[in-house]
């Protein structure tokens, strides 16, 4: 099978980034902000996001949060970071849409915080672990955020699709050992979304890797003769 040229690489990621995709024309990346669940039993969460032409801000309480199932956790156990955040009700607070704000939004929509499984190590102190994170929902893959002017969700102010990545930092207490087996306390789960690199930088980086990979050729081939 042929390999790939350094042009085509580069046509390819050029096309894969810079040529907007028709189910994906209205949906806001997120590159700013955090949402953050803290407390034990019923989870309590608050948010801040930015992108463009957004930003909303609110706090809310309840949501799928895998990572507080082990509460206990012990060592050596695989904890999913993964949350869920849906239906009529994912908290209040404003939201800017396109340069409108609105005071006394309810939110509702489907939120899901994707990362992998994380192996808790074995140790006698408070413990932080963090792994990347992407944004989607269950069925279309895209985040949903719908904002209501009141409580009952009757009347829609606007609705958008969110998309994003970035860092997921779990933290939790260590409570002492049972059995000689370390167990920890959740704290706080928080996922801080960074900025998606832009095409010009994607771009860049493909070229510099088509190079090493040229220059890696080159000096096989001259060691060959």
């Amino acid at each position: 099978m042929k390999s790939l040229t350094g042009s085509s690489v580069l046509l390819f990621i050029f096309l894969l980034f810079v040529i907007p995709s028709e189910a994906r024309a209205d949906t806001v990346v997120i590159t700013g902000g955090s949402w953050t669940i803290s407390g034990q039993g019923v989870a309590a969460y608050s948010y801040g996001l930015t992108g463009n032409g957004l930003a909303v801000s609110g706090s809310g309480s309840g949501g799928n949060v895998s990572a507080q199932i082990c509460n206990p956790c012990h060592g050596g156990q695989q904890v999913s970071l993964s949350s869920f955040f849906g239906g009529t009700d994912i908290g209040s607070g404003s939201a800017t849409i396109n340069g409108t704000t609105y005071q006394n939004v309810f939110f509702g929509g489907a939120i899901r915080f994707v990362t992998a499984s994380a192996t808790l190590p074995s140790g006698n102190s408070d413990l932080v672990i963090t792994t990347p994170f992407s944004l989607s929902d269950f069925s279309s893959g895209a985040a949903t955020l719908v904002g209501y002017s009141d409580s009952a969700r009757t009347n829609q102010l606007f609705t958008t699709n969110l998309d994003g990545q970035g860092i997921a930092t779990f933290r939790l207490n260590f409570s002492g050992y049972d059995n000689n087996i370390p167990h920890y306390t959740f704290q706080s789960l928080s996922y801080q979304f960074t900025p998606v690199p832009e095409p010009m930088t994607l771009l860049l980086l493909a070229t510099g890797l088509t190079g090493i990979s040229a220059a890696v050729r080159r000096r096989r081939t001259s060691g060959a003769s």
